[in-house]
């Protein structure tokens, strides 16, 4: 349940927030952690929100201009264009050398994964929140998994719990996703909304009744 001030607008985010709040618990965040989100579409725009409300230090990797700029807007603390700048450099210059305590995949392919799993801290957690197609193998070096005791994890949907807490964010606005509704259309416009949905100018279409 949602409280009954809430822009129903916003509701429909409940149930990808809920899925991207399982996600930032599998990553074991705390305060004063650095994380890196990989992508900057809507998961992981929600995915630097979260972060932030954790107390995390969060540098966004993303190759679109527009989105890197999304994401500062959504609180992001720096974001890397992972095509013309060297992202695993970066990371450990603003660790002084230690890495991430987190990586969220969200976007990418397997060759990003594994560059993923090198960001981490000794001990660190790269959660796969992000499917991947084609799907390819990735290699990680089994030492590193030993000697780091590196956790490789993924996430994929909501638990009960998490969706509660979604809601409960929402309807007390302790984390805001109104910047996150690109367009409102009505249901009669719906051919032109799936249309929306997939411009990478978008980050959620919503329909209205």
């Amino acid at each position: 349940k949602v409280s009954s001030k809430l822009d129903p607008a916003e509701g429909t985010v409940a149930e990808p927030l809920a899925c991207v709040i399982r996600s930032i618990e599998k990553g074991n965040l705390h305060f004063g952690d650095t994380c890196v989100v990989i992508g900057a579409g809507i998961m992981g725009l929600l995915h630097v929100k979260l972060a932030k409300l954790k107390g995390a230090i969060v540098i966004v990797s993303e190759p679109d201009a527009a989105r890197r700029q999304k994401a500062l807007e959504c609180g992001a603390d720096m974001v890397v264009d992972p095509i013309n700048e060297a992202l695993k450099s970066i990371v450990k210059e603003v660790t002084e050398g230690r890495g991430a305590e987190a990586v969220f995949f969200t976007a990418g392919g397997s060759a990003v994964v594994e560059q993923g799993i090198s960001l981490l801290v000794k001990g660190g957690t790269i959660v796969l929140y992000g499917s991947i197609h084609p799907v390819l193998p990735i290699s990680v070096n089994p030492n590193n998994i030993h000697y780091d005791e590196i956790m490789i994890t993924g996430a994929i949907k909501h638990t009960k719990e998490s969706f509660r807490e979604s809601a409960a964010m929402l309807s007390q606005g302790l984390i805001q996703v109104n910047d996150l509704i690109t367009e409102q259309v009505p249901l009669e416009k719906v051919d032109y909304a799936f249309e929306r949905a997939i411009s990478p100018d978008t980050y959620r279409v919503i329909l209205t009744f």
